[in-house]
């Protein structure tokens, strides 16, 4: 809720200006001598915090290339220029006297700058009242009741009330892609990272087609060795990968007014090396549903399946790794209205996927030893060696955790009363190594896998409990193949300690002996009874089951065979591990966001869903 007596238009702010009296309160240094510009202090760490939370605003509802700040702080300020690549900020200068006039030339340059200098993307001007009124005339006639959601939502209208707008905030635009003229107002995903690819995703109406589309939005790294994500669509419809995967209907790196690249500048000042980020759109045929908004979880093991389905034949027939499996990543598309909408699977977002001739030992140079995918999604070798090369079966153990992440979020389970707890700890705990800067996490995920069982039990849904069950052993006979302390040697040595050993032992009392061969002799004999148990049980007929039979010493995550099977298995209701038919419960288990209102609660931006509302206060 605004305070009485403010007023917030993001829409209508240029330049955001931010006066400090109070010391303790600055985001940045102003004394003669200091250390940094930054200051560093819990209140200054809040400072900055909002800082960025305001220049983020911009970027999230304006259409801006870059944006200058000023930051000011009694007589004293700081101009800020940021971009998505780096932010610069000026030194200290005084203001207020004769002598004193870089203020002055600031506010006077910003006053003469034409709206391409002052950041903002010369592709986009305000939409045509008229065209505006077409694209709600159009909704009725979408292919799919989502996608009509998705318009009256776009354009911030009521669906009963369309005429009656109830945000000014994010006003409808008309841009211009590859020819085309687009409306498209507030984004139906935004990625709330203010430095990197910062993605946007928006409903994109076609003023000539009379059509709806998906527009992805993002700054990519201007480099040879990094395909552009249109590249990796190009080679799927060569290599026959159509199913699971999005249709692209157009790709532009954004052109600046001279035709140019809009491309970040910041990275200049800091080094030649560093690659610049240039702006790019894609536009898809489909318009999909988050992962999230699956209706119950016979449903989600069906979108799941058909999203493994898919990573599988881009690697086999397409040969291409995603490497950024996430729940983010994984989609519902919906043909169809009412009672005749058809649901399925769909893996999105191939911008950080890798051919596999690019993934030879000579190669496969991580781009950044910190980062490959999703954090809460990576698999747990990743996490604890990022150094390691990145394998199929990274990517086929995110699809786990994915599954593992709905479950937590949505269904009660035996974790469910420390769940933030348990989901920062087994999913966000995080170290910095101080050797080389690395981000090293993981550890909690290993420990799960090896115990070969589910790391939560859900209630009052046996499908669900014994699919994890499966999933859980089919990974830890996977890792049972793995070494994991001739990983550490390699990519994580430990610092090695010297420690002074004793000369010789110290002496014991006499009867400790007797008590050892005693029991040496005991454990000897249990078990040799115990092989002898083992060797009758194997000698026993059991009944065939109707299901793959696993081999303990195989890698099962090689390969999508084994997963791949689970997921058919429980999706067309085939025999559980026991040999008996899937039941999905009747009703549904699906639960409200159990991550609502904790700590690890997806901060709001990061997905549109019907299950996670927005906060936004402009609503």
């Amino acid at each position: 809720m605004q305070r009485i007596g403010r007023f917030e238009s993001w829409a209508e702010l240029v330049v955001p200006i931010e006066v400090v009296v109070d010391e303790w309160e600055c985001a940045f240094t102003f004394d003669s001598e200091r250390e940094h510009h930054l200051k560093r202090t819990n209140h200054g760490d809040t400072a900055l915090d909002r800082v960025m939370k305001h220049v983020g605003q911009l970027f999230t509802r304006h259409h801006r290339m870059h944006v200058y700040a000023l930051y000011v702080f009694r007589d004293q300020a700081r101009m800020l220029y940021f971009d998505r690549a780096y932010t610069l900020v000026s030194e200290p200068f005084k203001y207020g006297t004769a002598q004193d006039v870089a203020l002055h030339t600031f506010f006077w340059k910003i006053a003469r700058m034409s709206q391409g200098q002052l950041g903002f993307d010369p592709t986009i001007v305000p939409a045509n009242p008229e065209d505006v009124v077409a694209m709600l005339a159009y909704a009725p006639n979408t292919p799919s009741d989502y996608v009509e959601e998705q318009i009256y939502r776009t354009l911030s209208v009521k669906p009963k009330r369309p005429a009656a707008s109830i945000s000014s905030q994010w006003p409808p635009y008309e841009l211009t892609m590859c020819g085309k003229r687009y409306v498209i107002a507030r984004p139906i995903f935004v990625s709330l990272a203010f430095y990197g690819r910062c993605t946007r995703g928006y409903l994109a109406y076609d003023i000539d087609g009379k059509a709806v589309s998906f527009m992805k939005d993002s700054w990519r790294l201007d480099l040879k060795r990094v395909q552009p994500e249109h590249e990796v669509y190009e080679r799927f419809q060569r290599k026959g990968v159509t199913r699971g995967v999005l249709t692209c209907l157009g790709h532009e790196n954004v052109p600046n007014t001279d035709g140019s690249w809009q491309r970040t500048r910041t990275q200049q000042l800091l080094s030649s090396s560093r690659p610049a980020r240039g702006h790019y759109r894609l536009l898809f045929h489909q318009v999909c549903r988050p992962l999230t908004d699956f209706e119950d979880f016979e449903e989600l093991t069906e979108i799941m399946c058909e999203a493994v389905i898919a990573h599988r034949d881009a690697w086999r027939k397409g040969r291409v790794l995603h490497r950024d499996v996430s729940v983010g990543n994984i989609m519902i598309y919906e043909e169809g209205r009412g009672e005749d909408v058809v649901r399925s699977g769909m893996l999105c977002d191939w911008d950080l996927c890798k051919y596999q001739e690019q993934m030879s030992e000579i190669q496969d140079v991580p781009r950044t030893i910190k980062r490959i995918g999703t954090w809460y999604f990576r698999s747990a070798l990743s996490l604890l060696f990022p150094g390691k090369l990145y394998e199929l079966a990274d990517d086929l153990e995110s699809f786990v955790h994915v599954y593992h992440y709905c479950v937590l979020r949505f269904h009660v389970t035996d974790r469910t009363p420390s769940l933030a707890a348990f989901v920062q700890d087994t999913y966000g705990c995080v170290r910095v190594r101080q050797s080389d800067g690395a981000h090293i996490g993981g550890l909690t995920k290993l420990h799960h896998i090896k115990l070969a069982r589910p790391p939560m039990r859900v209630q009052a849904n046996p499908a669900v409990d014994q699919f994890l069950s499966e999933i859980a052993k089919l990974c830890s006979q996977h890792y049972s193949t793995i070494n994991i302390e001739d990983l550490r040697a390699t990519y994580d040595p430990p610092k090695k300690v010297e420690v002074e050993l004793q000369k010789a032992p110290r002496a014991k009392n006499a009867w400790l002996y007797e008590v050892y061969e005693a029991t040496q002799a005991v454990v000897k004999r249990t078990h040799s009874e115990f092989e002898e148990t083992r060797q009758v049980a194997r000698t026993k007929p059991t009944a065939p089951l109707s299901r793959v039979a696993t081999t303990s010493d195989l890698p099962l995550l090689k390969d999508h065979n084994a997963l791949v099977e689970i997921l058919l298995r429980y999706a067309l209701g085939g025999p559980d591990a026991r040999g008996e038919p899937v039941r999905w419960p009747a009703k549904s288990t699906k639960c409200e966001d159990l991550f609502e209102g904790t700590s690890v609660a997806p901060r709001k931006g990061n997905h549109f869903s019907s299950s996670y509302q927005s906060h936004d206060p402009m609503e």
